[in-house]
Order: structure tokens, then C-alpha cells, then sequence
């Protein structure tokens, strides 16, 4: 933000999500500082998660984030992380 060029981020997204809408919204006029790019994978699945990373991870982003929205039912399906997946 220090220079003239736009900050590269890359977000995830799970398969089915509908968070983009939401995220590009919250970033409201900041949004002509950012270049995003949107990626989607299983989210659930750490191997689907590190095959995105790795796909990426060439393409030199700024920023790597991985975006999901929040609700009730996730709660209940947590096991005993913070992060709500279930890792082996």
C-alpha cells in the first residue's frame, strides 16, 4: 500500500460457499487497493486444502486467505478445535 501496486490476494473458498459477495462488500472503497483472486476448494479436506496452497503458491499473492463463513450449525459440528475441522 506503500507503492502504487495493489496488494495480491489470494482467497479460498470452500466448493459451495456464498461468502465472496460478502467479503468483496466488506471491503467496500479499500477494494481498489486489493487484487483479489478467488479460489475454491473442499475445505474440509486438509489434502484439498494443501493441493490449492500448492497450486498457488507459484502465482506470488501477498496475501494467502482462507475464508469461511460462520454459523450455528458449524458449531455443533466442531470437534473440540478451534478451527472446526476435524484433523486425523
Amino acid at each position: 500500500m506503500l507503492t502504487d501496486e495493489k496488494v495480491k490476494v489470494a482467497n479460498i473458498y470452500g466448493n459451495n460457499a456464498i461468502v465472496q459477495r460478502d467479503f468483496s462488500e466488506g471491503l467496500d472503497v479499500s477494494s481498489q487497493y486489493f487484487k483479489i483472486d478467488n479460489y475454491s476448494c473442499n475445505i474440509i479436506s486438509s489434502t484439498a486444502i494443501i493441493s490449492t496452497l500448492k497450486e498457488i503458491s507459484a502465482l506470488d499473492f501477498d496475501i494467502v486467505a482462507l475464508v469461511k463463513a460462520s454459523s450455528i450449525l458449524d458449531v455443533g459440528q466442531m470437534s473440540g478445535n478451534s478451527s472446526g475441522f476435524n484433523f486425523p
